[in-house]
């Protein structure tokens, strides 16, 4: 595949789901307390985790 066709979050965790993403985000903050936010790509149209920056 050529870099025309790769995806900006192909690096990226995806989620199908808000739901899902939700769900591995308070995995995250139990287990490591990380603070993520869950947003939808713009992209590819699924769900992933970013660092919440703020917190």
């Amino acid at each position: 595949m050529d870099d025309d066709n790769v995806l900006p979050c192909e690096d990226k965790i995806a989620f199908n789901s808000k739901k899902d993403a939700l769900g591995a985000k308070a995995l995250a903050k139990h287990r490591y307390g990380n603070s993520l936010v869950v947003y939808k790509c713009k992209y590819c149209l699924l769900w992933h985790l970013a660092t919440d920056y703020n917190n």
